[in-house]
């Protein structure tokens, strides 16, 4: 899960569970600019889903998204949960 700290403005990483070893995702990490399908949900307010050719288009700025192309995912879908 990706946090935002209205105070700080900081993109907080909240991990659950995974079934494998998913090294990629630093749990508890901050950051200020985090371009990310989470991101992109929560600062639009609405879900976000990206095709592969969206994945590639963020795959310099964000590791999850090499990360899941080397993996071969061609789609993903990102829901902000807002309270």
């Amino acid at each position: 899960s990706l946090f935002i700290d209205s105070q700080t403005r900081h993109y907080r990483v909240h991990v659950l569970s995974f079934a494998k070893n998913e090294s990629f995702i630093k749990e508890g990490i901050a950051e200020v600019d985090c371009k990310t399908p989470a991101n992109i949900a929560i600062t639009t307010r609405k879900p976000a889903v990206l095709c592969e050719e969206d994945l590639k288009a963020i795959a310099a700025d964000t590791e999850c998204a090499r990360h899941w192309l080397s993996e071969g995912v061609k789609s993903f879908c990102s829901i902000p949960l807002i309270i």
